[in-house]
């Protein structure tokens, strides 16, 4: 996790056998999730100095992971499947499946329903309930590289190797919008905190664009760079992305570059704000190849969160996978 304003040095969250895949922070910022191929996930407590909880597991690489927006659910991807559970322990573990690969997930806000984006050219929303599959999204065979629900759940926007990014109604499963980037791959995309932008990551830029009626509001220019992720602060004013070799914030509303958070010569492939309205917003987390996360000077961790929190236990008791 970096200031945002560029000072200070970040922290390496060190512990990992192997690199980090994807990591996704709890509601309240305290708590982040890290993924990785050595086929374990970890809970770190971004203010603590305990030893990290580390969830055990019997796949070789966890591609994606999501956390409920009220902490209670835990989700990861690896290969072809995705499962979901309840941190309290209670209950067993949901297994989605998909024909090939799953590349990421998202829960709706309620924590309801996940999206699921696959290799199979298909999108899928299901029950985290009963498991069952509720809708379909068909991207016509192109590659689906994420989903990810608006903050009320009622639209569900996906990007795809096809040079679209597409609004879908989560309810309905029409489709409502494309977003076309002329043929350039999208590996991302997500909503503003109010739901009335999108911003996509793409071959050489990204892009902020009117959630209502599709028109491209700006264009972040990366000089040619893969931009492969991309979101929005809390607060809606601020774009961080992910590309080779940094990490960069944006003023959403003017496209001005404010911001670089080196990697040296290693690729960033995922980025995110703590979702606080505090100062931790101010702080955007990075992953790159390697076995850490880039965090907070200091930070230890401890388990999902100790007595007292308004957080729900966080997998004390994994399943077995």
């Amino acid at each position: 996790m970096w200031n945002a304003d560029g000072t200070g040095r970040p922290d390496l969250l060190a512990g990992h056998g192997g690199p980090i895949t994807t990591a996704s922070f709890s509601r309240e910022g305290r708590y982040l999730v890290t993924a990785s191929e050595d086929g374990t996930a970890r809970i770190w407590d971004l203010k603590g100095k305990r030893e990290p909880r580390r969830l055990g597991s019997r796949v070789s690489r966890i591609q994606a992971l999501a956390v409920s927006v009220d902490g209670g659910r835990l989700a990861v991807a690896s290969s072809n499947r995705a499962r979901v559970w309840r941190v309290d322990g209670g209950g067993e573990a949901i297994v989605l499946e998909h024909p090939r690969l799953i590349s990421r997930i998202a829960f709706s806000p309620e924590g309801e329903r996940l999206a699921t984006a696959s290799d199979d050219g298909l999108a899928r929303i299901w029950s985290t309930e009963s498991g069952a599959l509720i809708l379909e999204l068909d991207h016509g065979g192109a590659r689906v590289s994420s989903a990810a629900f608006s903050p009320d759940g009622g639209r569900l926007v996906t990007a795809s190797v096809d040079g679209l990014a597409r609004i879908w109604g989560a309810e309905s499963g029409a489709l409502m919008l494309k977003l076309d980037h002329g043929g350039a791959r999208v590996s991302g995309a997500a909503f503003d905190p109010r739901g009335q932008r999108v911003v996509t990551a793409a071959d050489g830029s990204a892009r902020i664009w009117s959630a209502e009626s599709g028109e491209l509001v700006r264009e972040l220019d990366h000089g040619g760079a893969r931009v492969y992720g991309a979101a929005f602060s809390p607060e809606g004013e601020r774009v961080l992305t992910a590309a080779d070799g940094f990490a960069r914030v944006w003023s959403a509303e003017s496209g001005r570059l404010m911001r670089k958070l080196d990697h040296g010569d290693r690729a960033v492939y995922g980025a995110a704000f703590s979702p606080t309205a505090s100062a931790w917003s101010r702080r955007p987390m990075t992953t790159s190849p390697g076995s850490g996360a880039s965090t907070r000077p200091g930070n230890r961790s401890i388990d999902w969160p100790p007595k007292g929190s308004s957080t729900r236990s966080l997998a004390v008791r994994a399943p077995a996978w």
